[in-house]
């Protein structure tokens, strides 16, 4: 009904310019009539420009409205009711459809900011590689996972490894893969999961990187724990009642053979096997002190986590292996940068760790000391009260210099590496770990000396565990170049993250 309206209103104004022009025209032909032609002319010229103004306006008023659509300029609003009847119902057509077009707008961003903090808070990192080898992070958790390397293309991904771009571009579409992702010198397993989208024409892979490797530690720890709880179970319940047989053995033949000792012959024979026997009951009284040994794999207690400053920390452990490294002539140097660090973590536990550490590390370079060394697993109780001993102060100290020069340096560092993780290290200068044993130095049981149990460095590891981070035998080109290890340091480093 407005448009008809409008149509009318235009058939008028044209109508009437059309007769007042013809009119003026028969004016001009019969000459006399000069105020009516005058007239006339008057008419036709104010119904022209009257029939202008009316086209030119709902002209602006339609180009202004589609504008407001084409820049989203909802906001606009049409009041045309000036422009005759009708025009105020299409002036409001106008408004409600802008208005109409506002509200989806606005509910479609509300919608997009929801699906963009709902991705950003997915703990799973997600990226995608398009196809003109471009790569875009789509939520934090991906850009937490890269750190400070920016990745913008799919080169960028060879930092972390040539199998790990590998990997994500072999992916099929709904298969899973797993991954090797190496970042600040650690190697962690990812899984990988794809697939394929297609947005405005173009095809990208969607891709969602898991880090598994806590949870494949804490299998293969808690796999690790119930083999050695049954055959600690097993061999003890085997062993003791030959063990007290054994002891018992041992005093029966010392009565038999002080019975018979004016009979040389058979005191002699009674002494063979008085030997004999003694040696099975201390071999199983080794035995069960070596399986005891094993159970504080499966018995050891949560952390009791509190604040400690590394350089106390490192302090202590020195005092710790001050004997032992006196006796090897091996020098100890501790670095904390920046100064203050702390950490927080179990005292007594870490305590432990960082000695077995420095023993395996004295060990290594100097097998023989001067005087046997106390045992690394007994020395020091994983709750050890050192509350009353004397904090060293600064950050670096040495061992009795002039007695231990010369036969190697151990040195204890603790930093923050680039995603901000303590990051404690501990280098010597011996001969380092064959790659071939590398592998399975973390491995209960496993070890390369004589007189080993291959409990010190499970224990390490499952200390680290425990607490959430991880130990590591570092090679020098996969270090993070924040960890302070000397250049001349060329044999074994231990690095721990927290």
């Amino acid at each position: 009904m407005d448009f008809k309206q409008f149509f009318w209103m235009v058939m008028a104004r044209l109508c009437l310019v059309l007769a007042a022009l013809a009119a003026f025209l028969w004016l001009l032909i019969h000459p006399g009539y000069h105020a009516a032609t005058f007239l006339l002319l008057s008419v036709a010229v104010i119904a022209f420009v009257s029939l202008y103004r009316l086209v030119a306006r709902t002209n602006a008023e339609l180009a202004r409205f589609l504008d407001a659509m084409r820049y989203g300029d909802f906001g606009q609003r049409f009041d045309m009711g000036g422009l005759g009847a009708g025009f105020g119902g299409l002036g409001e057509t106008f408004t409600s459809i802008l208005a109409e077009y506002r509200d989806e707008r606005s509910a479609q961003e509300a919608r997009q900011r929801h699906l963009k903090v709902m991705v950003e808070h997915v703990p799973v990192p997600l990226i995608s590689l398009h196809g003109d080898g471009m790569v875009t992070s789509w939520n934090n958790a991906a850009r937490r996972l890269f750190g400070n390397v920016t990745v913008t293309r799919a080169a960028d991904l060879r930092q972390f490894g040539a199998a790990f771009l590998d990997t994500l571009e072999k992916a099929r579409p709904g298969e899973r893969a797993l991954a090797v992702f190496h970042v600040d010198g650690m190697e962690r397993q990812l899984t990988v999961a794809t697939t394929q989208v297609t947005v405005a024409g173009k095809t990208e892979k969607l891709v969602s990187l898991q880090d598994i490797q806590s949870e494949l530690d804490g299998a293969q720890l808690a796999a690790w724990q119930d083999l050695v709880r049954v055959l600690t179970h097993e061999i003890m319940n085997s062993i003791t009642p030959v063990a007290s047989l054994a002891r018992t053995a041992v005093d029966l033949v010392d009565e038999a053979r002080d019975k018979a000792a004016d009979d040389p012959a058979i005191h002699d024979d009674l002494t063979d096997v008085r030997d004999a026997v003694a040696t099975v009951a201390r071999r199983s009284d080794g035995l069960m002190q070596f399986v005891s040994g094993y159970r504080r794999l499966t018995r050891l207690p949560p952390p009791d986590r509190v604040r400690i400053r590394l350089d106390d920390l490192f302090a202590a452990v020195e005092r710790l292996a001050r004997d032992d490294l006196r006796d090897r002539r091996i020098s100890f140097v501790t670095v904390v940068q920046p100064p203050g660090l702390e950490l927080m973590a179990d005292r007594g536990m870490m305590e432990q760790v960082l000695l077995n550490l420095v023993q395996n590390a004295a060990q290594a370079m100097v097998p023989t000391p001067a005087r046997p060394p106390t045992d690394a697993l007994q020395a020091e109780d994983t709750r050890t009260d050192l509350s009353q001993a004397q904090r060293a102060a600064g950050d670096r100290s040495a061992v009795n210099a002039a007695e231990t020069k010369d036969q190697g340096e151990i040195h204890l560092a603790g930093c923050l590496n680039r995603r901000g993780h303590v990051v404690i290290t501990v280098a010597d200068t011996g001969p380092g770990v064959p790659e071939d044993i590398a592998a399975k130095i973390f491995v209960p049981f496993f070890t390369t000396r004589r007189d080993g149990s291959g409990v010190g460095l499970a224990l390490t590891r499952q200390v680290m565990i425990a607490h959430g981070g991880s130990v590591r035998l570092s090679r020098r080109g996969d270090m993070d170049p924040t960890e302070l290890i000397p250049a001349g340091h060329t044999g074994a480093v231990f690095t721990l993250t927290f």
